[in-house]
């Protein structure tokens, strides 16, 4: 069932909303009535929770509006709502290719680069800041991070795609690893493979928090406990971290 949950997380599903279709998906059509009593729910607060989850391509109605009942998506249905998105997503990248260039084109002035201060909450943000370095001019990329804490606030489907990204970008990653922070799967030990060579920290250094240089930015990015993302753009402050960041890779152990 936690295997379950965790999927249906990854579908942007709240609790609420994942209890509410689990409910729906093993008992079958089901009145708002109803599942607000399996949910202990009120039934307001059922109706609406089944109306996100229509919104969400995850629940129909079934009958008239007097008595109507709700069926959540089956596995299969679940399978093709995926795929579709998926392809929606794909011609929607294709379309931004085209339109780019006139987005571009209306951002005049108002985007000078430096200096300023970007704030991004919540896992999205944080996803969203970290792949502003795929952006990456400069073609390398500095990481002090613990691959646990990575995992742990992104998930491995971010961290698979980021890393998959940035290789297919020609991008170098100079990575700083806390040797506590290591976990087993051999996916984030292929590092000639993904262009990343890494070094660990040593033991006296605390690492409680990521931090990502880039070109002349650099994010500062909290636990999953505080989740929230901080983007400097400065010349001085990025010479600054990158002195700092060089100092310590060479006084850290390669692998």
């Amino acid at each position: 069932m936690k295997e379950i949950k965790d999927f249906l997380t990854k579908l942007k599903l709240n609790l609420k909303e994942i209890d509410v279709y689990l409910i729906g998906l093993k008992n079958g059509p089901m009145l708002a009535s109803d599942i607000a009593k399996e949910c202990g729910l009120s039934r307001p607060n059922a109706y609406d929770i089944v109306k996100k989850l229509q919104a969400k391509g995850l629940c129909h109605q079934l009958g008239s509006s007097y008595g109507r009942k709700f069926k959540m998506s089956s596995a299969q249905e679940l399978k093709e709502l995926i795929e579709r998105q998926k392809k929606e997503k794909e011609e929607l990248a294709k379309e931004l290719e085209k339109t780019l260039p006139l987005i571009k084109n209306l951002q005049g002035g108002f985007y000078e680069p430096y200096p300023k201060i970007e704030f991004f909450e919540g896992v999205e943000g944080i996803k969203k800041l970290i792949e502003r370095s795929l952006q990456c001019e400069d073609k390398i990329i500095r990481i002090a991070a613990s691959v646990e804490s990575w995992v742990d606030l992104l998930g491995k489907e971010f961290i698979n795609y980021y890393v998959t990204k940035r290789v297919e970008k020609d991008i170098v990653s100079h990575t700083l690893r806390l040797k506590s922070g290591e976990i087993q799967d051999p996916f984030y030990k292929q590092h000639k493979k993904q262009k990343r060579e890494v070094r660990y920290l040593p033991s006296e250094i605390e690492l409680g928090s990521s931090i990502i240089i880039f070109d002349d930015k650099v994010a500062l990015i909290t636990t999953k406990k505080e989740n929230l993302g901080i983007l400097l753009c400065s010349k001085d402050y990025s010479k600054t971290f990158k002195s700092w960041f060089e100092f310590i890779w060479k006084n850290s152990k390669k692998q």
